[in-house]
């Protein structure tokens, strides 16, 4: 039992390392620091929030996206200034769960040699999912992270679970899905 939680943790670690690598050296490039127009209203969001005054709950004019990612970037604005690098950053955390969530998914369907290669995939993948998963425009990033999340939830959902736990994992599980639902 020692010998596996050892190799998880250093699974994690390679994980996180090369996560912070990859995505670090993508934000300090050219395709890094420029945005698009869906980007910028989150930007723009996030300077009206850091300046206090407004406190939106949806994005503007879009009434489908929430604005979580804004208050985020607010608080980084505070710090490092409005850029788009500084809007991204508030993506991250999230960046950082996906392969480790997806870790434990493909652990549990594969092994743990295989759930390495395939979240060690998620992060060495193309081009357009590294863009996907640190654009801050509420959607793909989020949307990975909450199915692994589901997912790993309801694999714990089982027949022989009874009583008060089932229901606070059913409680946690709805209430994921809601903020899921509510940020896309």
């Amino acid at each position: 039992m020692g010998r596996l939680k050892h190799e998880t943790a250093l699974h994690i670690f390679v994980i996180s390392a090369a996560l912070l690598a990859t995505r670090l050296l993508y934000l300090a490039s050219p395709a890094g620091r420029i945005g698009d127009a869906d980007e910028a209203v989150f930007g723009l969001m996030a300077q009206k929030i850091e300046a206090l005054e407004e406190f939106p709950i949806y994005c503007w004019q879009a009434h489908y996206a929430g604005a979580v990612v804004s208050y985020v970037a607010a608080a980084i604005f505070h710090f490092a200034g409005s850029s788009f690098v500084a809007l991204r950053s508030a993506m991250l955390p999230v960046a950082l769960l996906i392969p480790i969530l997806l870790y434990f998914v493909y652990r549990r369907m594969f092994g743990p040699g295989e759930a390495l290669v395939g979240a060690l995939f998620t992060i060495f993948c193309p081009f357009f999912i590294l863009h996907y998963t640190m654009a801050a425009y509420g959607g793909y990033g989020e949307s990975l992270l909450g199915t692994a999340l589901i997912i790993l939830l309801s694999w714990h959902l089982r027949p022989d679970v009874e009583g008060g736990w089932a229901s606070w994992l059913c409680l946690v599980l709805g209430l994921v899905c809601g903020f899921f639902f509510y940020v896309l």
